[in-house]
């Protein structure tokens, strides 16, 4: 454990601990001896002095029984904006999004909690929304969750707005990597059109005309891309989803960080691991074992 200058997300993790701590009804020395801490450690974590080690945060919420993201967030669960929705948006596809900043991966959210989330807000970043089509064709999802979850999100429109872009995509030369057409199909017999009163969406990215499209008008979204370009994030996603299956063995397990489209990708160097030279002793043992090995039977 090494001091660190106070920031506001230690003294966020220094406030939840403490509240944890209150709500278990333990003092600090209570906590502190039974995970094993000083309690003079215990209380700079809380004064959000310094920041316990990964095992020492594991063994505090072990003793507190509270998932450990709620040291990190003050929840049970993972929070809802891009940094911690980039991993689970990778698994879904979108694997040229950064992950680093992401302090609690949700790896138990549904798929359908996941996309809804990554298209809220008044101006959600244009590179998830113009690939939330490829995440919809690519991805065995509920039509039902779909429903519920864009219902608890107030996403329903936008959301039946991206299905229809991905099946007029397939329908017009077949999708980048093929296309579940049944469950976006249900999704939109149960999506309800917005009325002619209701306000035009633009996403945080308004056009500075009205799509002649029907797709847009039929669901009134104002907007500022056209179906090619959906097509075009498409497909470059999926050229990366083919370039990351062909990767070499030893490689095909980490993780890829890479950098917006356009740039040059930030990953591990394609080239083996160096290999570590084996001890001289140790091979001139194991040739002298083979060599007396081969003599024995002749002795006999």
């Amino acid at each position: 454990m090494h001091p660190k200058v106070p920031t506001l997300d230690c003294e966020r993790l220094g406030n939840h601990l403490a509240h944890s701590r209150v709500e278990a009804g333990l003092s600090q020395a209570a906590l502190a001896a039974r995970s094993g801490l000083a309690q003079q450690q215990v209380s700079l974590f809380e004064a959000g002095l310094r920041i316990p080690t990964l095992p020492q945060a594991l063994r505090i919420a072990r003793t507190l029984d509270i998932p450990i993201q709620r040291l990190l967030t003050g929840s049970d669960g993972p929070g809802a904006g891009p940094a911690d929705l980039a991993i689970e948006l990778r698994r879904l596809g979108v694997i040229d999004l950064r992950v680093g900043d992401s302090a609690v991966p949700g790896s138990f959210r549904r798929p359908e909690e996941v996309i809804n989330l990554a298209i809220a807000g008044e101006s959600p970043d244009p590179r998830i929304v113009e690939a939330i089509p490829a995440t919809l064709a690519w991805n065995e999802l509920d039509p039902d969750l779909l429903v519920g979850h864009s219902k608890a999100a107030g996403m329903t429109r936008r959301l039946a707005w991206l299905a229809d872009i991905a099946l007029a995509i397939d329908r017009q030369s077949g999708f980048p990597g093929g296309c579940r057409k049944g469950p976006l199909e249900r999704f939109l017999l149960q999506a309800k059109l917005p009325g002619a009163s209701e306000p035009w969406e633009d996403l945080g990215k308004p056009a500075t005309e009205r799509s002649t499209s029907p797709l847009w008008r039929r669901w009134r979204i104002a907007y500022d891309a056209d179906l090619s370009q959906f097509r075009q994030r498409a497909e470059h996603l999926q050229s990366l989803r083919i370039g990351s299956a062909t990767r070499p063995a030893w490689l095909r397990g980490r993780v890829i960080v890479t950098v917006p489209q356009g740039s040059d990708p930030a990953g591990y160097p394609l080239s083996p691991p160096p290999v570590k030279p084996r001890s001289p002793k140790k091979v001139a043992f194991k040739r002298t074992t083979a060599v007396r090995r081969r003599r024995r039977p002749d002795d006999q």
